[in-house]
């Protein structure tokens, strides 16, 4: 009898003959919808500013930062030169990959750490200093006497060290050979020159020795291997690689190479970008090493390499971007087929 009653109730047109449950659910679905905007507003408002999570993560000089600013205007130009060739590469289907481009819409997304990566890399014996001078003294002693148990790699361009200076800093050593390179003070000048690009995406170079025998040059220690090491020798059934890590892999390498092309002066050509010489932290952000490494050859072993341009490195990171998407070695010559039939040779890459 009850539920008759209250049926009859809730059935009686109440306003302009519109029922009484009709106005229930309307008002409640509108206090609702309201609740809602205020929410939203309310996070829209008090949501801290994205900016400040740019807070500066080292400090320049008031002459860097003039320098600086009198370019960031053409920075979003060459950025998009890289971004365009990422996107574009022939007739591959990077649908996945787009649908992964705002994950990764930022290249600061997987890396808010790199902060404090900076500041702990600008160690205070370091500080104000633009690159040191080390006595080849103590590089042996932080190499245990360039002991082989220490050897990261070797080839052509000499031997790669793992070392660890007085102060407890963990440090790269690379060993050149001297018959290569450029005399002492014009590879000092040149060392220099090369260690005042300064950038998150680039390995930093601490420091350099010379002496009769051999150069050598100091770096940070990048914990984590490189990118060819994780693409071509992982064993594991899954790939820790995942889509939006490669993504993201591939974007701050773009920003690392249009930095050494847009915002240095005099610019630096890499001249070998590649799988090798991109180094991963353990939380997958790339830095770039080597850079600026074949100036350091003497005249005659760096006279091939005396026309590089942009161009050939935007061609190294096609190649690359190839070799991260596919999981595939790149064909061992490409540095001297830059004319290859690039169409056929990526559809027989994948």
């Amino acid at each position: 009898m009850k539920l008759q009653n209250l049926s009859s109730l809730l059935s009686t047109p109440i306003f302009f003959g519109i029922p009484l449950w009709v106005l229930l659910v309307s008002s409640i679905a509108a206090f609702i919808l309201t609740v809602c905007i205020i929410i939203c507003i309310c996070c829209i408002h008090y949501h801290p500013r994205r900016e400040e999570s740019y807070k500066a993560r080292f400090s320049l000089s008031k002459s860097d930062v003039c320098r600086r600013l009198s370019s960031v205007l053409h920075r979003s130009s060459s950025l998009d030169k890289y971004r365009s060739l990422l996107l574009s590469s022939a007739s591959c289907n990077f649908s996945e990959l787009e649908k992964n481009s705002e994950y990764l819409s930022s290249e600061d997304d997987l890396d808010d750490h790199d902060g404090a990566e900076l500041l702990q890399s600008d160690s205070p014996e370091f500080k104000g200093v633009m690159c040191q001078h080390f006595q080849v003294e103590e590089l042996e002693d932080a190499t245990n006497g360039f002991a082989e148990r220490n050897v990261i790699e070797s080839g052509d361009n000499g031997t790669v060290y793992r070392g660890l200076l007085a102060n407890n800093m963990k440090v790269v050593v690379k060993k050149l050979p001297c018959h290569s390179c450029q005399p002492e003070e014009s590879f000092a000048s040149q060392v220099e020159l090369t260690a005042s690009a300064k950038h998150k995406r680039l390995v930093k170079l601490i420091g350099y020795s010379t002496n009769r025998t051999c150069r050598l040059l100091v770096s940070e220690y990048i914990d984590n291997g490189n990118l060819h090491k994780w693409l071509h020798e992982f064993q594991g059934s899954l790939s820790p690689l995942t889509w939006p890590i490669r993504l993201h892999i591939l974007q701050a390498v773009a920003h690392g190479i249009a930095y050494l092309h847009e915002e240095v002066e005099p610019k630096i050509i890499h001249g070998s970008i590649k799988s090798r010489n991109i180094l991963l932290d353990q939380q997958w952000n790339p830095k770039i090493s080597d850079f600026g490494l074949f100036k350091l050859q003497s005249s005659n072993s760096s006279h091939s390499m005396s026309n590089f341009t942009e161009s050939n490195d935007i061609y190294d990171f096609g190649i690359l971007i190839m070799e991260t998407i596919s999981g595939r070695i790149p064909f061992p010559s490409h540095h001297s087929q830059p004319q290859v039939n690039n169409i056929g040779f990526m559809s027989d890459w994948f």
